[in-house]
Parts: C-alpha cells; structure tokens; sequence
C-alpha cells in the first residue's frame, strides 16, 4: 500500500467517495489516513530490516490498546462534500448543490441553461430573441472585463441542473449586484435572451436575487382552537430555540382563522425543527411557503 498509492492519491480517494464502503465516515478518514498510512510505512520498514517492534512482544492485552480508533467527528457538511468530489473529479457524484434549491428553482424560473444551446432546427427552440428570462444557478466563475470608459463589466459563467452558460452583466448591472455575484453564490438571473447566428444564445442580464434572499413563512395548521391551546407552547418552544427570519402564521381550520406569531417565534426554518414541529403537530401541518419572484419581474 505505502509504495503503491501515496497520500495525495488516498486524499483524492477519500473525498471521491471511493473508499465510502470502508467504516468511518469522509471527515474521520481525512483526520485519520495519514497517521494510518506512517504507521504501516513504519511496520513496513522494520519487517523488512528484520527489527523486532514492541507490537511484536506485547501481550494481546497491551496489542489491543494499540488498534487505531478514527475521531469522533461528524461528517463534512454537504455542501464541503460536492466541492470535494468536483475538485477531484470535476463532476459531483453524490448529488448537486442546487439539489436542495430544486423546488425554488422550479416554481420561480421559465428557463434553463440547456434551452440556450444553438438548435439547428428552428422549431426545437424554446426561447426566441429578446424573450424575458429567469434562471436560478450558480456561479462558477466571474470574468471580469473593463469597458472603453473603464467601467466593469462580468461574464459570467453559472451552472443550474443541466448545463452551464455564460450570462452577461454590463456595468450597471454589475455595479449594482455585484456584491452578490461570488463564486458558488446560488442566484436567480433575470434578463432578456440576445440570440447570435449559429452560436448558443446569451442572457443579458438585468437583476440578479440570491435564492437565499427570497422570503419564506412558516405555517401551522390546527384542527381547532382546543388544539391549538393542547400544541402551541411546545411549538412555541421549538421555534424560540430556532429563532430566524421566516414569519410564521397559524391557521385554525374549523374556525377558519390565521394569526401571526410574534417576531420571537420567527423561524429559522432548519431542518431539524421543522422534523421536531411535524411530529408534533403532524406532517400535513407544517408547510414552508417560498414567496415567488414576482415582485421582481
């Protein structure tokens, strides 16, 4: 093993997922495989050499307390774990950092970057010069360029679910987004189609908003006013140890009636409470509500 593969290659293995069938998870492994790997350097060297180690004369006692334990750390977030594998792939294997972005991404664009790919055939198009477009992606890269008045502008080149593209922000768009446009930033570009003959299309881009930005409420639903009164200090807890920006409103469905909690009960709409507030209050009466893009367009 040592000679065979070294530690940059078992580095690389590791954040591929290649060794995922081992036990531990990434993050353990990462800690953990170059102490492994000197260790069997070591017995490798004495074996060879002939040297008798202390491994060798030890009771099964004394042997056991050597047996390598990995760290007890949780596993990378999900997110570190992509980078990882496009860094040592150049593709994500385990899924795509938009993934969890799918359902925004669905209900507040009308396009995609595969739908600005040059068709020979004009009846495949399914954008057309000048249309209005929204697509929600991610930024791989910025190239940024200055014009003859020395103002920056970007090229930008962003990947969604099922491609990537460039986009264009000329300089008052650039200036005014800027700050938003960051390498990895998931961001919905709003803007008009600019077809070039016999090339793939551009999107001029006009306004850009982070999909992180996009508000959202958080809304209870209760059969009466009884279970409302049985639930709501509980879920009153739940929400004030997970305080956040997200509005939540309660609905009371037989007497068809909806209240705002107050600013302290915001959420922050994490994953673990909202598991803890659905088996509470059921699975069906809980629901984050995403506000659309409308107002942008």
């Amino acid at each position: 093993l040592g000679n065979a593969v070294n530690k940059r290659a078992v580095d690389s293995f590791i954040k591929a997922g290649a060794l995922d069938s081992l036990s531990g998870n990434r993050h353990q492994k990462i800690l953990a495989y170059e102490k492994i790997m000197d260790q069997y350097s070591s017995k490798r060297k004495n074996e060879i050499s002939g040297q008798i180690s202390l491994f060798d004369i030890a009771t099964d006692e004394t042997k056991e307390s050597f047996n390598f334990a990995f760290e007890d750390v949780e596993e990378f977030d999900k997110n570190l774990i992509l980078n990882f594998e496009k860094e040592v792939l150049g593709v994500y294997i385990s899924g795509h950092p938009l993934d969890e972005y799918s359902e925004i991404i669905k209900n507040n664009s009308n396009g995609k970057t595969i739908d600005f790919i040059y068709k020979e055939n004009p009846e495949e198009k399914t954008i057309f010069n000048n249309q209005r477009i929204v697509i929600g992606a991610m930024v791989l890269s910025a190239n940024i360029r200055y014009t003859k008045n020395n103002q920056q502008m970007a090229i930008l080149t962003i990947e969604d679910l099922y491609g990537t593209m460039e986009v264009i922000c000329f300089p008052k768009t650039y200036e005014k987004f800027k700050d938003l446009i960051k390498e990895g930033a998931k961001l919905f570009f709003i803007g008009r189609v600019n077809e070039e003959e016999e090339r793939d299309s551009k999107l001029f881009v006009e306004t850009v908003v982070s999909m992180d930005n996009l508000p959202i409420e958080l809304w209870f639903q209760f059969k009466n006013k009884k279970d409302f009164e049985e639930k709501i200090d509980k879920a009153k807890e739940i929400l004030w140890e997970n305080s956040g920006k997200a509005v939540t409103k309660v609905y009371l469905k037989e007497e068809n009636a909806m209240k705002v909690l107050d600013k302290d009960y915001y959420s922050n709409c994490s994953k673990d409470s909202i598991n803890e507030l659905k088996a509470l209050l059921g699975d069906g009466n809980v629901k984050i509500v995403q506000k659309s893009l409308k107002h942008y367009m």
